[in-house]
Protein backbone atom coordinates (compact mmCIF):
# COMPACT_ATOMS: atom_id res chain seq x y z
CA UNK A 1 0.00 0.00 0.00
CA UNK A 2 1.20 3.63 -1.14
CA UNK A 3 2.20 5.80 1.84
CA UNK A 4 0.42 9.43 1.67
CA UNK A 5 2.99 12.23 0.97
CA UNK A 6 3.65 13.79 3.84
CA UNK A 7 3.35 17.98 3.57
CA UNK A 8 4.46 19.67 6.99
CA UNK A 9 4.51 23.52 7.11
CA UNK A 10 7.53 23.61 6.40
CA UNK A 11 7.58 22.11 2.55
CA UNK A 12 4.55 23.63 2.27
CA UNK A 13 5.44 26.86 2.84
CA UNK A 14 9.08 26.86 0.81
CA UNK A 15 6.63 25.24 -2.41
CA UNK A 16 4.40 27.81 -2.14
CA UNK A 17 6.64 30.11 -2.05
CA UNK A 18 8.17 29.14 -5.30
CA UNK A 19 5.50 28.69 -6.39
CA UNK A 20 3.92 32.05 -6.17
CA UNK A 21 6.83 33.90 -7.12
CA UNK A 22 7.19 32.22 -10.31
CA UNK A 23 3.47 33.46 -11.16
CA UNK A 24 4.53 36.98 -10.35
CA UNK A 25 2.81 37.88 -6.82
CA UNK A 26 4.36 40.31 -4.93
CA UNK A 27 5.62 39.95 -1.83
CA UNK A 28 5.12 35.81 -2.74
CA UNK A 29 6.46 34.82 0.78
CA UNK A 30 4.28 36.99 3.30
CA UNK A 31 1.56 36.11 0.98
CA UNK A 32 2.50 32.18 1.20
CA UNK A 33 2.87 32.71 5.35
CA UNK A 34 0.04 34.62 5.97
CA UNK A 35 -2.37 32.11 3.32
CA UNK A 36 -1.07 28.97 5.88
CA UNK A 37 -1.78 30.99 8.97
CA UNK A 38 -5.29 31.50 7.92
CA UNK A 39 -5.96 28.07 6.67
CA UNK A 40 -4.12 26.68 10.16
CA UNK A 41 -6.54 29.11 12.18
CA UNK A 42 -2.66 30.61 13.79
CA UNK A 43 -3.14 34.34 15.00
CA UNK A 44 0.57 34.68 13.92
CA UNK A 45 2.44 34.15 10.85
CA UNK A 46 4.98 33.73 13.72
CA UNK A 47 3.47 30.61 14.43
CA UNK A 48 3.54 28.88 11.35
CA UNK A 49 7.97 28.69 12.45
CA UNK A 50 6.69 27.43 15.86
CA UNK A 51 4.92 24.38 14.44
CA UNK A 52 6.95 23.64 11.33
CA UNK A 53 6.74 19.74 11.52
CA UNK A 54 3.13 20.13 11.52
CA UNK A 55 1.51 17.89 9.33
CA UNK A 56 -1.42 19.63 7.29
CA UNK A 57 -4.81 17.71 6.99
CA UNK A 58 -6.02 16.84 3.52
CA UNK A 59 -8.53 19.64 4.41
CA UNK A 60 -6.02 22.33 5.15
CA UNK A 61 -4.08 21.26 1.61
CA UNK A 62 -7.33 21.29 -0.01
CA UNK A 63 -8.30 25.04 1.51
CA UNK A 64 -4.65 26.31 0.99
CA UNK A 65 -4.85 25.29 -2.87
CA UNK A 66 -8.10 26.99 -3.20
CA UNK A 67 -6.66 30.36 -1.40
CA UNK A 68 -3.41 30.21 -3.46
CA UNK A 69 -5.61 30.27 -6.57
CA UNK A 70 -7.46 33.15 -5.86
CA UNK A 71 -4.37 34.83 -4.93
CA UNK A 72 -2.65 33.49 -8.20
CA UNK A 73 -5.77 34.96 -9.92
CA UNK A 74 -4.76 38.67 -8.75
CA UNK A 75 -7.10 38.82 -5.51
CA UNK A 76 -5.79 41.11 -2.77
CA UNK A 77 -4.62 39.66 0.35
CA UNK A 78 -6.57 41.78 2.09
CA UNK A 79 -9.45 40.56 0.24
CA UNK A 80 -8.87 36.90 1.41
CA UNK A 81 -7.98 36.88 4.38
CA UNK A 82 -10.68 39.76 5.16
CA UNK A 83 -8.16 42.23 7.01
CA UNK A 84 -5.64 44.66 6.96
CA UNK A 85 -3.17 45.64 9.16
CA UNK A 86 -2.66 49.62 10.03
CA UNK A 87 -0.72 51.46 12.08
CA UNK A 88 -1.03 48.25 14.35
CA UNK A 89 -4.74 47.82 14.20
CA UNK A 90 -6.39 45.18 12.27
CA UNK A 91 -9.03 46.46 10.06
CA UNK A 92 -11.98 44.30 8.50
CA UNK A 93 -12.24 45.01 4.81
CA UNK A 94 -13.54 43.18 1.42
CA UNK A 95 -14.72 43.32 -1.82
CA UNK A 96 -16.34 47.03 -2.43
CA UNK A 97 -14.02 48.82 0.34
CA UNK A 98 -10.51 50.52 -0.34
CA UNK A 99 -7.83 48.71 1.17
CA UNK A 100 -5.73 50.44 3.91
CA UNK A 101 -2.57 51.61 2.55
CA UNK A 102 0.62 52.26 4.08
CA UNK A 103 0.81 56.04 2.67
CA UNK A 104 -1.89 56.83 4.67
CA UNK A 105 0.19 56.65 7.98
CA UNK A 106 1.82 60.30 7.20
CA UNK A 107 -1.29 61.47 7.32
CA UNK A 108 -2.79 59.48 10.51
CA UNK A 109 0.45 60.37 12.67
CA UNK A 110 0.01 64.27 11.48
CA UNK A 111 -3.21 64.10 12.99
CA UNK A 112 -2.36 62.16 16.62
CA UNK A 113 0.96 64.57 17.04
CA UNK A 114 -1.78 67.57 16.94
CA UNK A 115 -4.09 66.23 18.61
CA UNK A 116 -1.92 65.47 21.44
CA UNK A 117 -0.41 69.06 21.41
CA UNK A 118 -1.15 70.85 24.77
CA UNK A 119 -3.05 73.46 22.89
CA UNK A 120 -5.40 70.35 21.00
CA UNK A 121 -8.94 70.25 22.47
CA UNK A 122 -9.65 68.19 25.52
CA UNK A 123 -12.76 66.08 23.58
CA UNK A 124 -11.79 67.12 19.65
CA UNK A 125 -14.42 67.00 17.13
CA UNK A 126 -13.46 64.41 14.40
CA UNK A 127 -14.71 64.29 10.96
CA UNK A 128 -13.78 61.72 8.91
CA UNK A 129 -14.92 62.47 4.99
CA UNK A 130 -14.73 59.48 2.73
CA UNK A 131 -14.29 57.20 5.13
CA UNK A 132 -13.87 53.61 3.38
CA UNK A 133 -13.10 51.07 5.88
CA UNK A 134 -12.96 54.19 8.49
CA UNK A 135 -8.86 53.47 8.95
CA UNK A 136 -8.43 56.91 9.18
CA UNK A 137 -10.93 58.32 11.45
CA UNK A 138 -10.63 55.03 13.78
CA UNK A 139 -7.18 55.11 13.85
CA UNK A 140 -6.33 58.81 14.94
CA UNK A 141 -9.64 58.27 17.41
CA UNK A 142 -8.00 55.42 18.92
CA UNK A 143 -4.22 57.04 19.00
CA UNK A 144 -5.48 59.95 20.29
CA UNK A 145 -4.68 59.61 23.69
CA UNK A 146 -8.00 61.58 24.80
CA UNK A 147 -12.01 61.41 24.34
CA UNK A 148 -12.70 61.97 20.99
CA UNK A 149 -16.24 62.40 18.79
CA UNK A 150 -15.96 60.83 15.68
CA UNK A 151 -18.07 60.89 12.71
CA UNK A 152 -17.30 58.74 9.78
CA UNK A 153 -19.11 60.07 6.75
CA UNK A 154 -19.25 58.51 3.16
CA UNK A 155 -21.26 57.80 0.11
CA UNK A 156 -21.40 54.15 -0.57
CA UNK A 157 -23.44 51.79 2.13
CA UNK A 158 -21.10 48.85 1.80
CA UNK A 159 -18.01 51.38 3.23
CA UNK A 160 -20.29 52.93 6.11
CA UNK A 161 -20.78 49.05 6.89
CA UNK A 162 -16.88 48.14 7.45
CA UNK A 163 -16.24 51.47 9.80
CA UNK A 164 -19.06 50.65 11.53
CA UNK A 165 -17.86 47.28 12.33
CA UNK A 166 -14.12 48.45 12.85
CA UNK A 167 -14.95 51.44 15.23
CA UNK A 168 -16.84 49.05 17.15
CA UNK A 169 -13.79 47.26 17.23
CA UNK A 170 -11.68 49.38 18.30
CA UNK A 171 -13.08 52.22 19.32
CA UNK A 172 -16.20 50.36 21.72
CA UNK A 173 -18.88 51.80 22.73
CA UNK A 174 -17.39 55.56 22.41
CA UNK A 175 -18.39 58.41 20.81
CA UNK A 176 -18.81 57.75 17.15
CA UNK A 177 -21.35 57.29 14.75
CA UNK A 178 -21.34 56.40 11.09
CA UNK A 179 -23.74 58.54 8.82
CA UNK A 180 -24.11 58.46 5.00
CA UNK A 181 -22.67 61.53 2.99
CA UNK A 182 -21.46 62.47 -0.49
CA UNK A 183 -18.88 64.77 0.67
CA UNK A 184 -20.22 67.45 3.10
CA UNK A 185 -23.75 67.16 1.57
CA UNK A 186 -24.74 65.41 4.65
CA UNK A 187 -22.79 66.85 7.58
CA UNK A 188 -24.01 69.62 10.12
CA UNK A 189 -21.88 71.41 12.80
CA UNK A 190 -18.06 71.86 13.01
CA UNK A 191 -14.98 69.93 13.79
CA UNK A 192 -11.97 70.84 15.44
CA UNK A 193 -10.47 68.23 12.81
CA UNK A 194 -11.54 66.97 9.42
CA UNK A 195 -9.61 63.79 7.84
CA UNK A 196 -10.23 62.93 4.10
CA UNK A 197 -8.00 60.68 2.03
CA UNK A 198 -10.70 61.28 -1.33
CA UNK A 199 -10.40 59.63 -4.42
CA UNK A 200 -7.39 61.46 -6.50
CA UNK A 201 -6.27 59.18 -9.22
CA UNK A 202 -6.46 60.70 -12.64
CA UNK A 203 -7.79 59.01 -16.05
CA UNK A 204 -3.42 58.29 -16.82
CA UNK A 205 -3.12 56.23 -13.48
CA UNK A 206 -6.58 54.57 -13.46
CA UNK A 207 -5.71 52.89 -16.71
CA UNK A 208 -2.12 51.61 -15.50
CA UNK A 209 -3.39 50.73 -12.07
CA UNK A 210 -1.86 47.04 -11.35
CA UNK A 211 -4.07 44.24 -11.64
CA UNK A 212 -4.89 44.07 -7.89
CA UNK A 213 -6.01 47.61 -7.43
CA UNK A 214 -8.45 46.93 -10.33
CA UNK A 215 -10.16 44.39 -7.76
CA UNK A 216 -10.71 47.63 -5.66
CA UNK A 217 -14.10 49.78 -6.17
CA UNK A 218 -13.23 52.36 -9.34
CA UNK A 219 -15.46 54.91 -7.59
CA UNK A 220 -12.87 55.10 -4.50
CA UNK A 221 -10.27 55.92 -6.45
CA UNK A 222 -11.46 57.75 -9.18
CA UNK A 223 -10.10 61.67 -8.88
CA UNK A 224 -11.86 62.57 -12.22
CA UNK A 225 -9.78 63.32 -15.67
CA UNK A 226 -7.23 65.21 -13.73
CA UNK A 227 -7.65 63.81 -10.35
CA UNK A 228 -8.68 66.72 -8.79
CA UNK A 229 -12.51 66.45 -8.75
CA UNK A 230 -12.95 65.95 -5.11
CA UNK A 231 -10.35 68.61 -4.03
CA UNK A 232 -12.00 71.39 -5.51
CA UNK A 233 -15.07 70.87 -3.96
CA UNK A 234 -13.35 70.42 -0.35
CA UNK A 235 -11.76 73.70 -0.86
CA UNK A 236 -15.68 75.11 -1.61
CA UNK A 237 -16.86 74.28 1.53
CA UNK A 238 -14.65 73.18 3.95
CA UNK A 239 -14.11 76.49 6.05
CA UNK A 240 -18.19 76.09 7.07
CA UNK A 241 -17.14 72.88 8.92
CA UNK A 242 -14.17 73.45 10.59
CA UNK A 243 -13.99 75.41 14.19
CA UNK A 244 -11.40 78.40 15.19
CA UNK A 245 -8.65 76.94 15.08
CA UNK A 246 -9.97 73.75 13.20
CA UNK A 247 -7.55 72.20 10.63
CA UNK A 248 -8.34 69.87 7.34
CA UNK A 249 -5.94 66.88 6.25
CA UNK A 250 -6.08 65.67 2.61
CA UNK A 251 -4.27 62.62 1.29
CA UNK A 252 -3.39 63.05 -2.35
CA UNK A 253 -1.06 61.94 -4.90
CA UNK A 254 2.78 62.17 -5.28
CA UNK A 255 2.97 64.18 -7.59
CA UNK A 256 -0.21 66.27 -6.53
CA UNK A 257 1.75 69.09 -4.66
CA UNK A 258 1.78 71.93 -7.02
CA UNK A 259 -2.33 71.11 -8.32
CA UNK A 260 -2.97 71.63 -4.20
CA UNK A 261 -0.80 74.37 -3.73
CA UNK A 262 -2.60 76.05 -6.90
CA UNK A 263 -6.07 75.28 -5.68
CA UNK A 264 -5.96 76.05 -1.66
CA UNK A 265 -3.33 79.11 -2.26
CA UNK A 266 -2.45 80.32 1.28
CA UNK A 267 -4.92 77.89 3.03
CA UNK A 268 -2.06 75.38 2.29
CA UNK A 269 -0.23 75.31 5.96
CA UNK A 270 1.65 73.01 5.57
CA UNK A 271 2.98 69.49 2.66
CA UNK A 272 2.78 66.65 4.24
CA UNK A 273 5.74 63.87 3.16
CA UNK A 274 6.73 60.68 4.06
CA UNK A 275 10.25 59.16 5.56
CA UNK A 276 11.20 59.00 1.66
CA UNK A 277 10.07 62.38 0.99
CA UNK A 278 7.55 61.67 -1.26
CA UNK A 279 4.65 64.42 -0.87
CA UNK A 280 1.38 62.73 0.97
CA UNK A 281 -1.27 65.39 1.69
CA UNK A 282 -1.44 68.42 3.33
CA UNK A 283 -2.72 70.42 5.90
CA UNK A 284 -5.35 73.33 4.77
CA UNK A 285 -6.38 75.74 7.42
CA UNK A 286 -8.77 78.63 6.81
CA UNK A 287 -7.06 82.19 5.89
CA UNK A 288 -8.41 84.10 8.96
CA UNK A 289 -7.87 81.81 11.65
CA UNK A 290 -4.57 81.70 13.40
Amino acid sequence: METPEIWTLQRLLLWSTTYLEKKGVNAARYSAETLLAKVCDYQRRLDIYLHFDRPCTPEELQSFKHLLQRRTGGEPLAYITGEQNFLGLDFQVGPGVLIPRFDTETIAMEAVARLRLPCAPQQPAILDLCCGSGVLGITVAHMAGKPCQLTLADIDPAALEYAQRNASRHLGAGAWHVLPSDLFGAIRGTFDLILCNPPYLDQAHLSEREDEVRHEPLHALDGGRDGLDFYRALAKDFRHHLNPGGRMLLEAGYDQHQSLASLFGDTLEKPLFDEAKRFRGAVITPSETP
